[in-house]
């Protein structure tokens, strides 16, 4: 078991051509979006995964709306328990990112549950904090 803090998550648009929100981290070209949520509005929306998909975007305005919505409110809800993410805009790939609290974890494999990610993010938060005090202590009986 082992998680790692990739970084602040900052929620923004993904691509111009798309108008899609999700989250970046700052040096990092990966994006990150809510896993399954694409391919259900594609579904929704009848939109075609084989031809243009900006075209088809910008003429189902519901659908880039309801989208953003969605991952806004994961935002939201983040700071009250981790958010599973995958690092692409179709919302495929392995579930091993989470958000909490506006920060972007890597788990070590796929399958955790959120009160497993959360448990572990504690720790590390716990780990990082007590690291801290160590050194402050340290450096701070020096003077």
């Amino acid at each position: 078991m082992s998680v790692k803090k990739l970084g602040a998550g900052h929620f923004r648009r993904l691509y111009a051509d798309y108008n899609l929100m999700g989250w970046l981290i700052e040096g990092n070209s990966e994006q990150y979006v809510l896993p399954g949520v694409f391919h259900l509005l594609q579904e929704k929306y009848k939109i075609s995964p084989f031809s243009a998909l900006a075209s088809q975007l910008s003429s189902e305005p519901n659908f880039v709306k309801e989208h953003n919505e969605t991952h806004a409110d994961a935002n939201n809800q983040s700071y009250e328990k981790p958010i599973i993410l995958v690092n692409n805009i179709f919302g495929a790939g392995k579930q091993i990112y989470c958000l909490y609290r506006n920060n972007i974890y890597k788990f070590d494999r796929p399958g955790y549950s959120v009160e497993e990610m959360h448990l572990q993010i504690m720790d590390l938060e716990d780990r990082e904090r007590r690291k801290f005090e160590r050194l402050r202590h340290k450096f701070n009986n020096k003077n």
